[in-house]
């Protein structure tokens, strides 16, 4: 509220303080909620943090608007280890997540290890 305040002041576009807030609220989540020790405790926490953050990058390209930030590239490190050791049953589970995923690791130049498809699967 604070930023979107501001920008009314100095003139930046709403758009523009909404996304900064966003980056933010996101970097602030992965400081909390992504860090070795909350995502290694248990399975059930794991996935509890994973299906959160899938129900919220439904409906958009990134977390924090429509082009990727240092919010994105945050996370994205950070659930990197958490993607390799995932099922591909359980990476199927978080659609959402898996598709912001894949499309990080081609902004990123890595090959895709999201969800790969075979005959048997």
């Amino acid at each position: 509220i604070l930023l979107l305040n501001r920008s009314r002041m100095v003139g930046v576009g709403r758009q523009e303080a909404l996304g900064e807030a966003l980056t933010y609220q996101w970097r602030d989540f992965c400081a909390l909620h992504l860090t070795p020790s909350s995502l290694g405790q248990s399975k059930p926490e794991a996935m509890r943090t994973l299906a959160h953050l899938n129900a919220s990058i439904q409906d958009v390209t990134f977390f924090a608007g429509s082009q990727s930030s240092t919010a994105d590239a945050e996370m994205y490190h950070k659930l990197k280890p958490v993607f390799a050791g995932l099922t591909h049953v359980e990476k199927a589970t978080f659609v959402s997540l898996s598709r912001w995923f894949s499309h990080m690791q081609y902004l990123q130049g890595e090959q895709s290890t999201v969800i790969s498809r075979n005959v048997l699967y």
